[in-house]
């Protein structure tokens, strides 16, 4: 079971890929498990083997290709409050 706590972060992130413009909104949310099937072992999604997935250690996540760069730090760092952010 996933236990949904409260929301933490609300994102405008602004990028670019593959030569086109990207402006995303994204909600990211504190959550709870029971457990977490892939915990152990990287795993690919619907997009093949394109993106790898997989849990890494808090203390490691700065030195992580991690996107939107922003959760490199704010990991470490969790809001009290939900916060609203512009990423460009």
């Amino acid at each position: 079971m996933t236990e949904v706590h409260q929301i933490i972060w609300s994102v405008e992130n602004f990028f670019e890929y593959n030569k086109k413009k990207f402006h995303e909104i994204g909600f990211y949310f504190l959550l709870a498990a029971e457990s977490i099937p892939f915990l152990h072992e990287p795993f690919y999604g619907k997009e093949g083997k394109r993106w790898i997935y997989q849990w890494i250690p808090l203390n490691n996540v700065e030195h992580m290709p991690l996107y939107p760069p922003f959760l490199r730090t704010e990991l470490n760092d969790l809001p009290t409050c939900p916060k609203h952010m512009v990423v460009k």
